[in-house]
């Protein structure tokens, strides 16, 4: 569904040919849910760049994201931006937990 919608954007951070992170952003009529946004752990200066890029695509829009309260890196830039928690949630896991050497946001609450 993603790529069918042509408003839709998302940026890719590459090093030595190599994807280091990738973010994307679902955009509908007034509103856009932000996300996934993944990103190696080590280079949280990309993550927050990848994340201004989609911010300064949505000027004028209503947005969402759903990220872990452990990336700060995130909330301060959203809170920055005029962003507000709206509400907490419990995330569990059943097996191993895949996006722990990561940093990242969920693409939406459905799909976490």
């Amino acid at each position: 569904l993603f790529f069918k919608n042509p408003a839709n954007i998302g940026y890719v951070a590459v090093e030595e040919a190599e994807a280091v992170g990738f973010a994307a952003t679902k955009i509908f009529s007034e509103s856009a849910e932000i996300g996934p946004l993944v990103c190696i752990r080590n280079r949280s200066d990309l993550s927050v760049k990848l994340l201004k890029a989609l911010l300064n695509q949505l000027v004028g829009l209503e947005a969402y994201m759903y990220l872990p309260a452990s990336e700060t890196p995130f909330l301060e830039i959203l809170a920055d931006a005029g962003f507000q928690t709206e509400f907490e949630l419990t995330r569990m896991f059943v097996g191993p937990f895949l996006a722990k050497n990561c940093i990242y946001s969920a693409e939406s609450l459905e799909r976490g």
